[in-house]
């Protein structure tokens, strides 16, 4: 994402791990518009299930997010299966 980039993400149907690989973005809670938290580079944290936020990007950053391999190759596939 570059600096100043706005980005909503998936509701995602099970827990899943997120690595701010590199810069610095804002989080905020789209269920109710409140900021959340932030995270830099180097930070790591799980995600529950359902959550579904925007991301400000403050600096230009990468946002990692990891789920279980099930095997499956298409992505449209793929995508039905982890979010709602």
């Amino acid at each position: 994402m570059s600096k100043g980039d706005v980005v909503v993400g998936h509701k995602h149907k099970n827990a899943c791990l997120n690595i701010i690989a590199m810069g610095h973005v804002r989080v905020i809670n789209v269920a109710d518009n409140k900021m959340v938290s932030e995270h830099k580079a180097g930070q790591v944290f799980e995600s529950p299930e359902g959550t579904e936020r925007a991301i400000v990007a403050l600096e230009n950053s990468c946002w990692i997010t990891c789920h279980p391999d099930s095997g499956e190759r298409d992505q449209d596939k793929i995508r039905e299966d982890l979010t709602q």
